[in-house]
């Protein structure tokens, strides 16, 4: 065999692979696309259930209705599964004032799980109109209630437009951290369940309400971790039926009984 004809073969085994090559990468591509318009539009892919767990005071159906998802089902039309946003439906169930965490995970083939934690209602603060905004320890407004939980209630604050959903405000911000600290400190020595209510208008004589019957001058903002230790320490030593004044304004905290 001459050069000439080693050259054609060459050529003509090049040319053959090169064909094969390309046919298998159009065979590929038309099985991935068919695969692709298979899960992206196949009835068995739409939505039928959506369900949600880790919920307490917000229904299901409202983070249903606020992941935007449609079902499969009665007159709404099925979303794909595959054609759905998980980060879509979390922002969206995120935008519901008690829901702190979400997560959506996808059940193949038609089935979507929500999970979310809620947050806490931790203190009311008096707001205008006889009102209350219910906060939890971050300040983050949960509603807006013309009633309040039974929690301790802020009085003193001048809240801005408080808004369910968004950050607490206020004119005297200063007030505020010392309020969100005060918070804090009782949740961290589990007695903020006991008291009714903190007065915290002037931050040199701030006041609070332990049971409705002992009433407590905190003084003024400084060493507040150690105010609240020492009388949640002290606390379990005033029996049930006494009423009195503990004043941790002074030097050395002083009780007196007024009953």
């Amino acid at each position: 065999m001459t050069n000439y004809d080693e050259m054609q073969k060459y050529r003509r085994e090049r040319k053959r692979k090169r064909f094969k090559a390309r046919f298998t990468i159009f065979v590929c591509v038309l099985l991935s696309g068919g695969i692709v318009v298979t899960l992206f539009f196949a009835p068995i892919f739409e939505i039928t259930d959506i369900y949600a767990i880790g919920n307490n005071r917000v229904t299901e159906g409202e983070i249903i209705a606020r992941s935007e998802v449609l079902m499969a089902s009665g007159t709404r039309s099925g979303d794909n599964i595959f054609r759905t946003s998980s980060q879509r439906i979390i922002n969206n169930v995120l935008t519901i004032p008690y829901i702190r965490e979400a997560n959506a995970r996808r059940l193949f083939p038609n089935r979507i799980r929500i999970w979310v934690r809620e947050s806490e209602p931790r203190a009311n603060i008096a707001i205008y109109g006889g009102r209350y905004a219910i906060i939890d320890e971050r300040g983050q407004i949960l509603e807006i209630l013309s009633e309040p939980y039974i929690i301790p209630t802020f009085y003193g604050l001048d809240a801005d437009n408080p808004v369910a959903g968004e950050m607490l405000a206020a004119e005297n911000a200063v007030n505020l951290e010392v309020a969100l600290m005060i918070l804090n400190e009782l949740i961290n020595h589990r007695i903020s369940d006991r008291i009714v209510s903190i007065d915290i208008t002037s931050l040199t004589q701030i006041t609070m309400n332990y049971e409705n019957r002992i009433s407590i001058i905190i003084g003024n903002a400084s060493d507040l971790d150690y105010k609240i230790e020492f009388f949640s320490n002290i606390a379990g030593e005033i029996a049930p039926h006494e009423h009195g004044v503990l004043d941790m304004s002074l030097q050395e905290p002083f009780f007196r009984r007024t009953n």
